[in-house]
């Protein structure tokens, strides 16, 4: 990876996941994805 920051992604659905459910996995990794085509 070229990018240090990418590393933070996988991070926020775990940690996002722990706080709201496992229902809200999907809806974390698409807007880490939608940001991520955003940044780019």
């Amino acid at each position: 990876m070229q990018d240090s920051g990418m590393l933070v992604y996988p991070l926020i659905i775990i940690v996002g996941s722990l706080f709201l459910g496992k229902r809200a996995i999907p809806v974390l990794t698409f807007a880490s994805v939608g940001s991520l085509g955003v940044l780019a």
